[in-house]
């Protein structure tokens, strides 16, 4: 489903604890909860940006966040690209196919998602992409 403002707050915390696991946290950058919560609300309606919620017994169990680029590559294709992805299993697989299936729905001809791994490594962090045709 549509994530809603009643949402935010919820996706706001898991994504900034993944992203404090996987790769922000040993850099010395601006990285926060109110960060985070503050730029969703900020894009949550704004055209060409998707945020899809997976809800069990009124609680967010998985969320993925996504935006339309044209690659800067020629033929500059449409891509869904994605930018936040919490959850596991089933529910987060759903919302990455809504949100695929949203981009189709705009007109992306490709969906691109980025998997972060943790790091003993502050200084480092690695990030698999995977494109997928739509």
């Amino acid at each position: 489903m549509k994530a809603v403002t009643k949402h935010i707050l919820t996706v706001a915390r898991d994504w900034y604890n993944l992203k404090k696991r996987t790769c922000f946290g040993g850099l010395q950058i601006e990285w926060s909860l109110p960060l985070c919560a503050t730029y969703l609300q900020d894009i949550i309606d704004k055209p060409g940006n998707y945020i899809a919620v997976e809800v069990d017994n009124g609680k967010v169990i998985a969320a993925c966040g996504v935006t339309l680029i044209n690659l800067l590559t020629p033929p500059h294709p449409l891509v869904v690209t994605e930018w936040m992805w919490t959850g596991t299993g089933k529910p987060a697989a759903r919302v990455w196919q809504e949100c695929r299936q949203w981009g189709k729905a705009q007109g992306a001809v490709l969906a691109h998602c980025a998997v972060g791994k943790p790091s003993t490594n502050k200084k480092k962090f690695t990030e698999t992409y995977q494109w997928r045709v739509l």
